[in-house]
């Protein structure tokens, strides 16, 4: 199963500096127009619009030639970076708690909105064999840990239930691992397999039956 996680992004290269300048100004206009949703900025929107105002100044310089131009304008553009991740870090944290508002929190900050597929494991799945009347079991531990279990690190097993008819639970036998394979089953039959985990203090619920039929 997978779910799309939004990333707020500068978006830009930090040796282009024209580019650099133009994302912090696109940034601060943000923050300013919608200053209810960004009031923990880091640095407050004043002290970044300094910086701002600084990088514009010393990059305006350069084209000049001037002796140590360059350098001075490179310092000054080295402090906004630093401030501009600072900020979008800042969103980012504000996405992850709202993120339901995620992408309207990156785009009203003047930031590029990043997408990343996001993988989870689900609790149970099943896959067919390549033999049939066989179906193998995958567990996701770490979930059944977080939901059934006080001290996950003791010694531990799965046990593993299928049911033909959904009424009736047959045993599958344990397993040390989060693997199993369960064999000899009626072909062209929808089949449900559950699981649970024991540890040393005590044994957790049993899954929730996930179904596949057989070939």
């Amino acid at each position: 199963m997978s779910r799309e996680l939004l990333l707020a992004a500068l978006g830009v290269s930090k040796k282009n500096v024209p580019d650099v300048i133009v994302r912090s100004q696109a940034m601060a206009a943000g923050f300013g127009l919608h200053s209810a949703d960004y009031t923990g900025l880091n640095p407050p929107l004043p002290a970044f619009q300094i910086l701002i105002q600084n990088a514009v100044s010393a990059q305006a310089v350069v084209p000049t030639k001037a002796v140590g131009a360059a350098k001075a304008r490179d310092v000054q553009r080295d402090l906004l970076w630093s401030a501009m991740k600072s900020e979008c870090a800042g969103v980012q944290m504000l996405v992850d708690a709202s993120p339901e508002r995620g992408l309207s929190l990156i785009q009203n900050a003047g930031l590029v909105v990043v997408t990343r597929a996001l993988y989870t494991k689900p609790l149970l799945a099943l896959t067919l064999g390549t033999q049939p009347g066989v179906v193998s079991c995958n567990a996701n531990v770490g979930l059944l840990v977080g939901a059934g279990t006080l001290k996950p690190n003791q010694k531990r097993f799965l046990s593993w239930q299928y049911t033909l008819d959904g009424k009736t639970y047959l045993s599958a036998g344990s397993s040390a691992g989060c693997k199993t394979v369960i064999t000899g089953l009626p072909l062209l039959t929808l089949v449900g397999v559950r699981v649970c985990l024991t540890n040393m203090h005590e044994t957790g619920a049993w899954s929730q039956v996930v179904t596949i039929t057989t070939h």
